[in-house]
């Protein structure tokens, strides 16, 4: 079923990521062709995350992902706004998993321990304030689906960043397709027999 989301900009068109994604030789004969490609998108919490200390504040701007909670936040100069988004109709959205209270949470953790490996953890008096705002923007990725007969697997570039994404998000992609509830509605049906997945002739549209 289509919905309609409000989604940051990709900075990837179609051809661009067609480019990237289509396997060489080596990665051929690893992956299989490439059979799909799709743009799909991954729901994020926008929050206000204050860090004081020695009695100066730091203002973030961070968005955490609301559909695994594994993620790693996107961070903004200021809050997304005008061109920056774009409106989308399209069945290709993740579903959000994660409240704004339990991603709070979440990303307070995740502010902490980057705080720390920054060597804040000198600082004295250190607090961190996460505050959820009504905002949840979905980030572009685009999904390229490899393979031969009925088995599939996947890579998937940021629409974003112009990067590949590694295994976190590919893992967590690929769980979310083999999960049962996913079989109506993906392009893969659910199989437990390894990491890998069957083609189905429904599911998100490809590009």
């Amino acid at each position: 079923m289509n919905e309609n989301i409000t989604s940051l900009r990709p900075n990837v068109a179609r051809e661009e990521a067609l480019r990237a994604l289509r396997p060489g030789l080596a990665a051929r004969l690893s992956f299989g062709p490439l059979r799909c490609l799709a743009d799909v998108y991954v729901p994020f919490h926008l929050y206000r995350v204050e860090i004081s200390s020695g009695g100066k504040t730091r203002v973030r701007h961070l968005a955490f992902d609301a559909a695994f909670g594994i993620l790693d936040p996107y961070e903004f100069q200021q809050v997304p706004e005008g061109d920056e988004l774009t409106c989308r109709n399209t069945r290709n959205a993740l579903p959000i998993r994660q409240g704004r209270e339990s991603g709070a949470r979440l990303l307070a953790e995740a502010v902490r321990r980057q705080v720390y490996q920054e060597g804040f953890w000198r600082l004295r008096g250190l607090q961190i304030r996460v505050l959820p705002t009504s905002l949840t923007l979905h980030v572009p990725y685009w999904v390229g689906f490899y393979g031969w007969g009925d088995r599939a697997r996947i890579r998937v570039l940021d629409a974003l960043r112009r990067a590949p994404e590694g295994a976190k998000l590919r893992d967590a992609l690929t769980r979310w397709l083999l999960a049962p509830e996913a079989e109506s509605k993906d392009p893969l049906k659910a199989s437990r027999k390894g990491t890998s997945a069957t083609w189905r002739r429904s599911g998100p549209a490809c590009a």
